[in-house]
This record gives C-alpha cells, structure tokens and sequence, in this order.
C-alpha cells in the first residue's frame, strides 16, 4: 500500500508557501507527495496555470537540508499536473538532518526540455523530526 500526500504550493511574487506543512520522521521511507502549483506568474506555451494544464513534462527538486547538504532530486516526470517527490530510506537517515529544509522547483517544457522555469523557494516548511526513540534501542 502506497503513502502519498497532496499539497498545494501558491506561488506570490518572490514567495511560495505549502498549504500546509510537511512533518515526517527521521527514518520515515516509501511516502509520495505530489504539489500542485498555483499562482505562478509564467506559462508554459498558452495555459492559464503551468503545471496543472500538462505543459510543464518534467521537474527537478532542490533540497537545501538542516545540516547545509544540498540534493537534487533530477528529471522527476509531472503526473496529473502534479510534481511528485518521492522519499526513501535514505533521505533522512542521520540524526543531523533533523530539522527544517528548504526546497525549491524547477519545471521544464514538453517540446524541447530546453525551457526552464523556477519557482520561488518553500522556506523551512518542509519539517522532520526526531523519534521518541530509536528502533534499536527498543526492548521487545
């Protein structure tokens, strides 16, 4: 059984914010989150919104995380006008990437590939947190 989330990314200027924030776990694995893009003030050929009306074909994620790494996650196709951003069990597995990320979300045409778009960072909206305790440190 999969575990997916969708959230709304509104764009405002220089500012874009999630309709909600993202909480996960350190150790959390195999969760989907798919955003949707509002608000943006470009298009991609004619649309009214760029994501949702299927013109934008592919996107990468830049993740600027709590202990200054900087991932990015590249060529991740759109799926029903969404950005999909999959987590797995290596995404945050140590304790120093507890904390607040920032992201950030480039979108690219269907024609060429060549067209390139970004829109503004979600700033520390992104949250993992650290569990009440470590597995091993369990008694059965």
């Amino acid at each position: 059984m999969a575990i997916f989330y969708d959230y709304t990314i509104t764009v405002d200027g220089d500012k874009a914010r999630l309709d909600k924030n993202i909480y996960l776990y350190k150790n959390n694995k195999n969760i989907t989150y798919y955003f949707t893009i509002q608000n943006a003030p470009f298009k991609f050929i004619n649309a009214v919104d760029m994501v949702e009306s299927l013109n934008a074909s592919t996107a990468d994620i830049k993740i600027l995380k709590p202990n200054g790494v900087k991932k990015r996650i590249k060529n991740i196709p759109i799926e029903n006008g969404k950005v999909k951003l999959e987590i797995d069990d290596s995404f945050m597995d140590e304790i120093s990437e507890i904390g607040k990320y920032t992201f950030q979300i480039d979108l690219y045409d269907n024609a060429t590939n060549k067209g390139r778009v970004t829109i503004p960072p979600v700033i520390e909206q992104f949250c993992v947190l650290a569990p009440i305790f470590e597995d091993n440190e369990a008694t059965e």
